[in-house]
């Protein structure tokens, strides 16, 4: 994931700060601010991967001592749930996610400004990334699945068991999405497609929200947090870079 990220970073800043960006773009570039924010996301995920790496592992004593009964009620239907296949599909739908950029490239116009396009979303992809990181290891919450007894204890005994607030899938997706959906109505103002693109947008998140916690991956309220966390970037993200 490190590498990947920094794939992702530097991707971000050539094709955001280096492409010559055609006049009827709706975006214009905003050295500073991209910088400012890639720079940050890139700082703050490599403090977050340090503290993930010195946290230690839930110990058997603190398993024991988990009653799924100290849940809040909103939360606790997610300890008696375990899908590995519910976990895959989450797995593919983040996967849709990364790729769902794409399909802007239908688009003449946008196709037209891939490099600024692929720049502005990768900056969503690195400011979640970042957020999501800082709080997993800041808050520390155990997984939903570590409560449920029928799952094996080596895998409530991994440092990945006490990272479940808030769901890195869920954001990470709904900030794809929604930037997506962001540049494409900055091309398209007024079109009578937008309502069912921002519905898809809102519905891909949610559905990997959903299987998360059908997964014993998260509780509902950690993919509500995500959804609302990874939203708010990618549309905001490619707001503050219109003209």
């Amino acid at each position: 994931m490190g590498c990947q990220v920094k794939r992702a970073l530097w991707l971000s800043l050539f094709l955001l700060f280096c492409a010559d960006i055609p006049a009827q773009s709706p975006f214009r570039n905003r050295v500073g601010l991209g910088a400012g924010i890639s720079g940050g996301s890139l700082i703050g995920i490599g403090i977050g991967y340090g503290l993930e790496k010195r946290m230690p592992a839930l110990s058997l004593s603190e398993i024991n001592m988990l009653d799924r009964n100290q849940v809040s009620r909103f939360d606790r239907i997610a300890s008696s749930r375990y899908s590995t296949n519910a976990k895959t599909t989450s797995d593919v739908l983040l996967f849709s996610g990364y790729a769902l950029p794409l399909v802007l490239m239908a688009d003449p116009a946008i196709r037209n400004n891939a490099g600024q396009t692929y720049g502005i979303i990768g900056t969503s992809f690195l400011a979640t990334v970042a957020a999501t990181n800082l709080v997993k290891v800041a808050v520390n919450r155990p997984r939903p699945f570590v409560y449920n007894p029928d799952v094996p204890l080596h895998l409530k005994m991994e440092k990945d068991a006490r990272l479940s607030f808030f769901s890195g899938h869920t954001s990470t997706v709904a900030a794809m999405s929604f930037s997506t959906a962001a540049v494409w109505q900055s091309y398209h103002k007024g079109s009578r497609f937008a309502l069912l693109v921002w519905t898809a947008a809102a519905l891909l998140p949610a559905a990997t929200g959903y299987y998360r916690v059908q997964a014993g991956k998260h509780f509902p309220s950690d993919v509500i947090a995500g959804y609302a966390v990874g939203a708010l970037i990618g549309w905001g993200v490619p707001h503050v870079f219109r003209r």
